[in-house]
């Protein structure tokens, strides 16, 4: 994802507000797991079968 396409769509994605309001605090950066989302999207893969240049899938669950 290009710097344009992330700053058209960061403020959709939700961010950790604390105090567990919305869950556990973030380990990896927002923008990481969207592309993560993208790739099994446009791949067709299983979301266990990332590539090890996303985050790890079961870290990347937590922001659902």
């Amino acid at each position: 994802m290009t710097d344009e396409e992330w700053d058209l769509i960061a403020d959709l994605v939700p961010v950790y507000s604390g105090g567990g309001r919305m869950g556990r605090p973030a380990v990896h950066a927002r923008r990481d797991i969207v592309n993560a989302i993208f790739y099994v999207a446009a791949t067709g893969c299983q979301w266990r079968a990332l590539p090890a240049c996303y985050p790890n899938w079961n870290r990347c669950t937590a922001i659902t």
